[in-house]
This record gives structure tokens, C-alpha cells and sequence, in this order.
């Protein structure tokens, strides 16, 4: 896979991406710089690299000396959610050639183009809607909704919310992201639960996640409540979206709202678990 994203970084390293940012020679071996430490590291981070988050940037800030290290963080991004959206990486890297051989540079970004191609069929409609999308400045609150569920939003729900800042294309294109992004996410907790269990101490896991042991004999029984967790918002398997229980005349507002803390605080330290525990590498 690294060859790939060697690959990978000479397409997005491309003249579009060093004249968008003005730059110079200098600025260009930046840029390369930056783009070489993001393909040599552990496939257990390149997650972390979805994630809008000074802390990141400021890590890399460290390991390469270059002020753009934003921009060029959007463009990977937008490469690794094209690999989340995709079955196989080589598909992932047959969209990036299709983009750089199809879009016009001056029309459309890779950052539209990745995005689009991996959430929009047919291929037209994708144009459209990356052109949109590309046009949003705020292309970063798409990625901070994708991983930031705190507010038990509905794809459609966060649609509406982007829509009012962005246009209805831009929310369609969220709604879509967020329903894949869920589907794919469920998917691979649970194809990794039922593989890669048997290596893993159950008792040990449980602790991690800070709860009752007792309740959990088996991988199967932990599978279950994990299941419970993330898809008890319940996740709809014809539309992907997450329908989530709001609070009700039977549950008190203040137990929904620490259940819905517990939910999520489990949820979050299980995909740091697997995570850490290198998930890339057994998908």
C-alpha cells in the first residue's frame, strides 16, 4: 500500500495544488516534504489524519517545516476518505487517475473531485456536486460533522444545518458523506470484531473501555452491546441514516443526556481501541 500512496502524493503534489498556494520552488520541497511523512506513516494514524485538529497539524508542523500544512492536510484527507468509501485501495487510485485525467484543473479541485467520486454515482453528477462542494470554504465542517456525532444528528439533520450555510447541493453531498461514512464505519467494527477478536484478551478490552466485565462472557455478547451503541441510534440500512432516540416522556431528559455520554464515551474509546490496535491493517 505504501507504493500506492506514492503514487498517490505525485498526483495530488501536481502543478494545481503549488499554484493555488502561490508557491515557489521553496514551497514546493515543502510540500513534498510534507507528502513523503504522510505516506511513510503507520496506516494505524492515517484515521487521525481525518480529523480536523490543530493537535495533528501542530505534529506535523513539527516533523516539516512548512506553513501550509492546512491546505495540503485537505487534499490528503480527501484521499483517505476516498480509500474509507471504496472496497479496494486500487479502485481508490484508479478515481484519483480518472480525476487528474477528466477535470479541468482550473474548473474543478482534487479536493471537490475525491470527494464527489467517492460518494456520487453517476459520474456527471459528481462534477456538479464537487464544484459545490470545492466552492464551500468551509469544506472542513463536512469532514467535523463526519466525526463529531455529539450532537446525534441525522445525515439529513446536519444536511439542513449545512444547507443554511452552503446551499442545498453542498447538503446533499454532506447527507450523502454522513450515510456512507455510517454504513462503512458499522461495517468494518463489526468485520473486525469477528476476525480479529480471538487475538485480543476480552477481559482486557472491556477494562479498556471502563465497563461492566461481568456482563460480557464472550466476543459475540460484546458485539452485541457494541452493536447496541452504535446502531441502538439505529442505523437504516436502506437510507444509512442514523435515526436517534431523542429524549421521551418515559425517559427523564437528565438519564437520556448521561446515556447518551456513556453511549458515546464507549463508542469513542472502542474506535481508538481499534484504532491503536491497527485496524487498516486487517481490512
Amino acid at each position: 500500500m505504501a507504493s500506492m500512496f506514492m503514487n498517490s502524493a505525485d498526483l495530488i503534489s501536481s502543478s494545481r495544488i503549488y499554484q493555488e498556494l502561490g508557491a515557489d520552488e521553496p514551497v514546493q520541497e515543502n510540500i513534498n516534504q510534507l507528502l513523503k511523512y504522510l505516506i511513510s506513516i503507520e496506516p494505524s494514524v492515517w484515521m487521525d489524519m481525518l480529523i480536523y485538529d490543530h493537535k495533528v497539524e501542530q505534529e506535523l508542523q513539527e516533523q516539516v517545516a512548512s506553513a501550509n500544512i492546512s491546505t495540503i492536510l485537505q487534499y490528503f484527507r480527501a484521499y483517505l476518505l476516498c480509500l474509507l468509501c471504496v472496497d479496494e485501495a486500487t479502485e481508490a487510485h484508479n478515481l484519483l487517475k480518472k480525476i487528474r485525467a477528466t477535470l479541468d484543473d482550473t474548473q474543478l479541485s482534487p479536493l471537490g473531485g475525491i470527494t464527489a467520486l467517492a460518494v456520487f454515482d453517476p459520474f456527471e453528477e459528481a462534477i456538479t456536486s464537487a464544484q459545490k462542494l470545492y466552492e464551500f470554504e468551509s469544506a472542513k465542517k463536512i469532514w467535523y460533522s463526519l466525526v463529531t456525532i455529539d450532537e446525534q444528528q441525522t445525515g439529513e439533520q446536519v444536511a439542513v444545518k449545512v444547507s443554511s450555510q452552503a446551499g442545498t447541493t453542498v447538503a446533499t453531498a454532506t447527507s450523502r458523506l454522513l450515510k456512507v461514512y455510517a454504513r462503512l464505519l458499522f461495517k468494518r467494527m463489526y468485520e473486525f470484531v469477528v476476525k480479529v477478536f480471538k487475538e485480543i484478551n476480552l477481559k482486557t478490552l472491556v477494562g479498556y473501555l471502563g465497563i461492566d466485565q461481568a456482563k460480557y462472557e464472550t466476543a459475540h455478547d460484546l458485539l452485541v452491546e457494541l452493536q447496541a451503541i452504535h446502531i441502538g441510534w439505529s442505523l437504516n440500512e436502506d437510507t444509512g441514516i442514523f435515526n436517534v432516540p431523542y429524549n421521551t416522556a418515559s425517559e427523564p431528559a437528565a438519564k437520556n443526556e448521561t446515556e447518551r455520554k456513556h453511549q458515546l464515551s464507549v463508542l469513542v474509546d472502542y474506535a481508538t481501541f481499534l484504532t491503536n490496535k491497527g485496524i487498516f491493517n486487517h481490512m
